[in-house]
């Protein structure tokens, strides 16, 4: 297998890399510059040439400078850069740069050194070059030499500017090159924002050979292993929820039957010892029923998206029609119902018909089973901190030391709650199974409703 490089290699390479085109671009621009240049050199040299040639005559004129004002002359031609002045009348040597400069330095005279130069234009070889009769103050017209040389200055700055364009395009490969990695990192980081939402079925873009390759890799292989593993508990969800509902099913037949022998046995039994027995029996077969239907739901409630299918309606059309349906089916059942402090205002809540009927059926079963008789069952309502919260509140009778409670009712409850964007509370929790520590203290369940509208 190919060995992967290290993301410190990658960028060294980068850097190489940029170096080397940065260079070459600027080794380019300054041998094109230098032969566009060589080019039209003469061209340039003499348009250069021309212009000091009539900024000269300005000068003159303006200053009235006469043929024999080397100092002015000279402060003129000091002036102008790669330039170098040479003066004559007809072919004797009256004026030079280099001559001016050499006086100043040495303090020899001036007249002295031109006496020495007898040289002609043509001896100095500048017949060539550019010249022009300038007009004096004094009346004089003197040959005036325009020698250029910008060569060394304008390759220094070709150099320079070479160099400029060389860092640019250094500064502009890297940041693009390394922009690829930054790039790299942000798909990454969107990527794992949907692994985070438990988005699996998007894969993780691998790209490259470094060390976030080798991330995104692993990255890769656990989306693998977490896919596989839900939709392994998925299926072993549906087989447990095939199999709960098989049971269910398959009690129902015999807890019918034994249901019936059972009544047969009230009706056809004289014998006043046995009818307690019989009553016991009874009750214990309701019990069996009522768990397995409990257990049953319990699986349907985790595991059927069907009933998590729930809407915004208004409270009173709404709970408060279950409510209402509470409320007789416990009268009927023998207990004194109150209604305290009951309001349902003009807000909705979030709720599912299904649900909602399997929540207040399990509520109607526990008061039945729980509840003292002889105190009243308690039903209020109130709004708080954007909620609707539906009380219900009874005593704990003596039965509750009979029957052996799974609080799979209550919990179902507190499932249904959530897919509906509420909660549910009761007394219970805060006493685990200790049923002894119930009797005769208030029992109470709290629905709570996230207001909607």
């Amino acid at each position: 297998m190919k060995s992967r490089s290290t993301l410190s290699k990658q960028i060294n390479n980068i850097i190489f890399k940029s170096l080397y085109y940065a260079a070459l671009i600027g080794i380019l621009v300054y041998i094109l510059l230098l032969e566009v240049h060589n080019f039209n050199y003469e061209a340039i040299a003499t348009y250069y040439e021309e212009e000091c040639a009539n900024d000269l005559q300005s000068y003159v004129e303006s200053k009235n400078v006469i043929s024999t004002d080397n100092k002015k002359i000279s402060e003129w031609s000091h002036n102008k850069s790669f330039i170098e002045l040479i003066i004559f009348d007809e072919n004797k040597l009256v004026y030079s740069d280099g001559v001016e400069s050499q006086s100043t330095r040495e303090k020899h005279s001036k007249k002295d050194i031109y006496k020495e130069i007898q040289s002609t234009p043509k001896e100095m070889n500048i017949i060539s070059s550019y010249n022009r009769l300038i007009k004096f103050s004094d009346g004089k017209a003197l040959r005036v030499y325009f020698l250029t040389d910008y060569y060394f200055e304008l390759k220094n700055f070709t150099l320079i500017f070479s160099a400029a364009v060389g860092v640019i395009c250094y500064t502009l490969i890297f940041m693009k090159k390394f922009k690829d990695e930054i790039n790299y990192i942000n798909i990454l980081s969107d990527e794992v924002a949907l692994f985070e939402k438990n988005e699996l079925d998007n894969d993780f873009t691998i790209r490259g050979e470094n060390e976030i390759t080798n991330l995104a890799h692993t990255l890769s292989s656990m989306r693998t292993t977490i896919s596989e593993k839900e939709k392994r508990e998925i299926d072993l969800n549906k087989e447990q929820e095939k199999l709960v509902t098989g049971m269910t099913h398959d009690l129902r037949t015999p807890m019918t039957g034994l249901s019936n022998y059972i009544e047969v046995l009230k009706q056809k039994n004289t014998n006043k010892d046995l009818s307690d027995i019989i009553e016991r029996i009874s009750d214990k077969v309701a019990d069996i029923g009522m768990l397995s239907e409990q257990l049953f739901e319990y699986f349907i409630v985790k595991n059927d998206s069907a009933m998590q299918d729930v809407y915004t309606d208004l409270i009173e059309t709404s709970v408060g029609e279950y409510v209402s349906e509470m409320y007789i089916d416990l009268l009927r059942s023998g207990f004194n119902v109150v209604i305290e402090n009951f309001e349902f205002g003009e807000q909705c809540v979030k709720i599912s018909h299904v649900l909602l009927n399997r929540i207040m059926s399990n509520i109607l079963s526990n008061i039945n089973k729980y509840a003292a008789k002889d105190e009243p069952i308690v039903i209020e309502s109130n709004f708080n901190d954007c909620e609707y919260r539906l009380y219900f509140r009874n005593k704990v009778s003596n039965e509750v030391l009979k029957i052996k409670g799974t609080k799979v009712g209550v919990e179902n409850i507190k499932t249904m709650m959530k897919y509906m964007d509420g909660y549910c509370i009761d007394t219970n929790s805060e006493h685990g199974n200790k049923c002894d520590d119930m009797v005769g203290k208030e029992y109470f369940i709290m629905l709570a409703f996230k207001i909607q509208c």
